[in-house]
């Protein structure tokens, strides 16, 4: 075996067919390599994302990997805290005597890569192997990052060659799994099928350690926590404050809240507060959220309740409240 290592990192959040798919392709693809895959401890972008917690999520990865000529590091894990690659590959090149470290990354990754910390000396330190579905072919120099762009000396079909010696290139996978980990969350939340995009095991896992329970099930009442949304928002300074009632007209959620913030910051801060507060006192963790780093229109979805947290001057030109005016207006006793 030679001292090449392929790094995999990720939430696994949850493990999916569509990561065992890129783990097996790289074993195969490399068998005199070491694969090791390293779960994190959670994403610096997706702080808000719903976690079951590291621990359960490398158990899952153990279990689904056992018989795979693999190894899952738990160096994230160990470190109880938030880690960036840059300051992991030091210990990677140490730990496994490595100087032919290879990063692998998903297309979606290498689009945002010039937002990872400190990308410049990633790119000094390791090699980056995209991986991708079929159907979907290698980008193009103009298709990098404008920041990428510019360290990059020469490319071919399939690899771009850095001013730094070290490369990225591109490795089709075997199959075709377009599986997104937030729609599975999602679906698993709401108490949706995901057919066999989870394996079975890891369904009685879940099952077993109760996480990615369905939401509605910790709600005991949706109109009281619609109203109690309401008043912390209002606590909070929000503007305009309003609550719907839509179960019998055709919406995606039985009720919808709407407030405002006076700037992007504001909002962002005022979405941030309702999470983390329900988070922390009643254990309630949003399926999703989308654009709490903008500010301009944030939505969090718990289930039956959907709430939007806009930019005034941003809500002013959507008037979502004219989609509700059939439902009826809540207000707090």
């Amino acid at each position: 075996m030679n001292n090449s290592i392929y790094l995999y990192g990720g939430s696994f959040n949850p493990f999916h067919i569509g990561h065992l798919n890129v783990i097996e392709t790289l074993v195969s693809s490399f068998p005199e390599s070491k694969v090791v895959v390293m779960p994190s401890h959670r994403s610096p972008l997706k702080e808000f994302d719903y976690d079951p917690g590291i621990e359960h999520r490398v158990e899952v990865v153990k279990s689904m990997t056992r018989d795979l000529s693999v190894e899952v590091d738990t160096y994230e894990m160990d470190q109880g805290k938030k880690c960036y690659t840059v300051d992991v590959l030091p210990y990677i090149k140490e730990k496994y005597a490595s100087d032919n470290i290879n990063i692998v990354i998903g297309l979606d990754q290498l689009n945002q890569f010039h937002k990872w910390k400190n990308y410049q000396k990633v790119l000094s330190l390791a090699n980056l192997l995209v991986v991708s579905r079929p159907g979907y072919d290698f980008l193009k120099f103009e298709d990098l990052p404008l920041d990428l762009q510019d360290l990059v000396d020469d490319y071919t079909q399939d690899k771009f060659i850095l001013s730094t010696g070290l490369t990225i290139t591109y490795l089709k996978l075997d199959e075709n799994f377009d599986v997104s980990s937030s729609e599975l969350r999602s679906k698993m939340r709401k108490g949706q099928p995901t057919g066999n995009l989870i394996l079975e095991e890891s369904k009685n896992y879940f099952l077993e350690k109760k996480i990615y329970e369905r939401l509605d099930a910790k709600v005991e009442d949706y109109k009281k926590f619609t109203l109690d949304c309401e008043k912390l928002l209002n606590e909070k300074n929000a503007l305009n404050v309003l609550s719907y009632d839509v179960r019998h007209i055709t919406q995606p959620s039985e009720f919808n809240l709407i407030a405002s913030g006076t700037n992007t910051r504001h909002t962002s801060s005022l979405a941030e507060h309702l999470i983390r507060y329900m988070r922390k006192t009643r254990g309630l963790s949003p399926i999703a959220v989308e654009g709490i780093s903008e500010g301009r229109w944030i939505v969090i979805d718990y289930g039956a309740l959907i709430v939007h947290v806009f930019y005034e001057f941003v809500r002013n030109e959507y008037n979502l409240e004219e989609l509700w005016v059939n439902g009826e207006l809540l207000k707090e006793s």
